[in-house]
């Protein structure tokens, strides 16, 4: 993928990837502690972290914001050798800042149904940057 995600689904498709890459990681890291040992030592902590995230996602209380991501830190000290899916993680911490791409929701919004969200209104949210629900939004259009 070389841009940010274009739809609500895609971006949760992306942080389901890095939660498949993680456990992933952890199986051939537990296989082969002498080449993949380091992993160890950050991989509970990102599961974590990548888990809130998703588990926000569901539950509706995500929010895209202007900070970091908590589990950035540890993901910018990692090579990519021990973390083969860094940039994936970094897509998806750079999609929380900047949101969805947004030619992807002009799209949406142009196909939306008359009555279930002004397409005015809904412009207006997503080019001022103060759309930040996620599942609101799509929930609303999709």
């Amino acid at each position: 993928m070389l841009g940010r995600p274009k739809t609500p689904e895609e971006y949760v498709d992306l942080v389901d990837q890095a939660l498949f890459e993680i456990e992933d990681l952890r199986l051939a890291a537990e296989y082969d502690m002498d080449s993949m040992g380091a992993a160890t030592e950050f991989l509970e902590q990102l599961e974590r972290d990548v888990g809130r995230l998703r588990e926000s996602m569901t539950d509706g209380s995500y929010l895209f914001g202007k900070e970091n991501l908590p589990y950035v830190k540890v993901v910018e000290q990692q090579d990519e050798s021990i973390l083969p899916f860094k940039r994936l993680l970094l897509k998806i911490n750079e999609t929380h800042i900047k949101g969805l791409d947004g030619e992807g929701w002009l799209a949406i919004l142009h196909a939306a149904p008359q009555g279930t969200l002004s397409r005015l209104a809904a412009i207006h949210l997503v080019w001022s940057g103060c759309l930040t629900n996620i599942n609101t939004l799509s929930g609303r259009i999709g």
